[in-house]
């Protein structure tokens, strides 16, 4: 899923707003039919959430740009076709100097690392990215001088909204799995489903699941309204990412000694919502941000 959101969202977003008919034909709609795979280059070893920390540098020449600068933790980046970067043109502006840029994969002085062994999300190939003297036309800048930030806050919301469905998608993994061991586990005479202490612990899933669905139906309908919402986006994803956690760690006490297996599901549920916690935002940032919204 979370492959998916980044070649059908973040990583092809700018380029259908701002690429050239040429670069549509080449790469946007090729992308769409997954005859190439794109991805979305933000962080980097020193600016993670300090976006106003961006190094990777895109000077300005007649021909275009050449870009020098390292990203990390880039989903896809091992095996995307073109990637969407965040780069700094002007460091003296700061956040007013981003732009993102488009810079396909055969672009000389581009590499990537070996892809990152991982705790969760295994499947999911991510690496850093290396690009020096990366030299692009002007017309694979995306967007407006110094508008990189306004464009990223223009998709923040569906970025953490869509973070917000994928923990709803582990919440209900992992309740799943948990009722059904339940009602197949016996101790002492019975399914381990009879005990309170194990409905004690579906009963909390079930309701942090449906809390998490209502807080992102509301987020996702006022994105369809067109509304403004990154309030409540921020809100659904910092709710429905600690309930995922929370559900990873109750179906691997439900379970018990199987859930320290990598034979059952459990543990895979344990890992995978790990990652949650930190796309779209750090829930550091977030309830700050929460906190701020709510009145402090």
């Amino acid at each position: 899923a979370a492959i998916t959101a980044m070649q059908c969202f973040m990583g092809t977003n700018f380029l259908f707003h701002y690429g050239t008919e040429e670069m549509h034909e080449k790469y946007f709609l090729p992308a769409m039919r997954g005859e190439k795979i794109s991805c979305f280059c933000l962080t980097e070893p020193e600016a993670g959430s300090d976006l106003g920390n961006v190094s990777t540098l895109a000077t300005k020449t007649e021909d275009g740009f050449v870009i020098n600068g390292m990203k990390t933790w880039v989903t896809n980046g091992p095996v995307a076709d073109f990637y969407t970067v965040l780069c700094q043109t002007d460091p003296a502006k700061k956040l007013r100097g981003l732009n993102f840029f488009f810079i396909p994969r055969d672009t000389p002085g581009f590499s990537h690392s070996k892809p990152f062994d991982l705790l969760g999300t295994r499947t999911s190939k991510i690496s850093e990215i290396s690009f020096n003297n990366c030299k692009i036309p002007h017309e694979y800048r995306l967007g407006g001088e110094g508008q990189g930030l306004n464009n990223l806050l223009s998709i923040l919301a569906e970025i953490r909204t869509m973070t917000a469905a994928l923990a709803i998608g582990l919440q209900r993994a992992a309740l799943d799995d948990s009722i059904r061991y339940a009602h197949e586990r016996a101790q002492f005479g019975r399914t381990i489903s009879k005990y309170q202490l194990i409905q004690a612990k579906i009963a909390n899933m079930a309701t942090n699941l449906e809390a998490s669905k209502l807080l992102t139906y509301r987020a996702t309908r006022m994105i369809d309204e067109n509304l403004s919402c990154l309030k409540e986006a921020s809100i659904a994803k910092y709710f429905a990412t600690e309930a995922a956690c929370s559900a990873g760690d109750e179906v691997t006490r439900i379970f018990g000694a199987y859930g320290y297996s990598m034979e059952y599901s459990a543990q895979r549920y344990y890992r995978d919502n790990r990652f949650l916690l930190y796309g779209g935002g750090t829930h550091e940032i977030l309830q700050t941000n929460i906190a701020r919204w709510a009145g402090l």
